[in-house]
């Protein structure tokens, strides 16, 4: 029902699209959008107790739910020639640094879209994409893990310890807790014939509900990268 809304608000919009030969923000998109995020956001913080399991995703889990100060702004929009030129860039980068891994690295490598696929997906002009960009406080995880594990080496090794962390992260040490300012962005497809939208992944930018969830628990940031393991400083 709200992509019937959503479809019969646009159609003007839609008009003005083709008319004027560029893409242009439809407020009722932008409000999809962050509404959808915030929808996500609150999904994840509600995520039912019998569901909640003392593992990883019980931790991401509570890191959403103690982030603050979350900020999503919609900030552009672009066509499709434009999406496929930028996922491409950031194929080619991940595929590099995938390569320069080990084998769970290497296996992970993806196969670029033919140049027929791409001609086809350029051509497309009922399909736009709407950039966001979302701000927030997060807990700082890494000062948690060099006070309390300063022998970890990487964030892949959270997996052991993660029940020492959320045991820390309680309400009763809510006061003592460390905070960090974390950016990140994002894109969801708006068909402007259908009046579908949704997440859209550049292969860099947060994608889906999981990617929400990553941000927020601080998987979703370059010194956490699980495919790079960067170190902790």
């Amino acid at each position: 029902m709200k992509k019937i809304l959503l479809f019969l608000a646009l159609s003007l919009g839609v008009l003005c699209f083709v008319a004027c030969g560029g893409a242009k923000k439809e407020p009722e998109v932008v409000k999809f959008i962050i509404d959808k995020i915030n929808s996500d956001i609150e999904a994840i913080k509600n995520t039912p107790a019998k569901e909640r399991r003392l593992d990883v995703t019980s931790l991401r889990i509570r890191e959403v739910e103690l982030a603050k100060n979350i900020k999503i702004e919609v900030t552009d929009v672009i066509s499709s020639k434009e999406f496929i030129e930028i996922y491409l860039k950031n194929l080619e980068e991940r595929n590099n640094e995938l390569r320069q891994g080990g084998m769970f690295s290497k296996a992970n490598v993806l196969t670029p879209p033919s140049p027929e696929q791409i001609e086809e997906f350029k051509k497309n002009k009922d399909v736009v994409y709407y950039k966001f960009v979302i701000s927030a406080d997060i807990v700082n995880l890494e000062d948690i893990l060099k006070k309390f594990h300063p022998e970890m080496k990487d964030i892949m090794e959270l997996g052991r310890v993660h029940s020492d962390i959320l045991n820390f992260l309680s309400e009763e040490n809510k006061e003592k807790l460390e905070y960090e300012s974390v950016e990140g962005y994002g894109y969801f497809y708006f068909n402007t014939k259908t009046g579908e939208c949704s997440y859209a992944s550049d292969l860099k930018g947060i994608s889906g509900e999981t990617g929400i969830l990553g941000f927020l628990s601080a998987r979703g940031h370059d010194k956490y990268n699980i495919w790079t393991a960067q170190k902790l400083k």
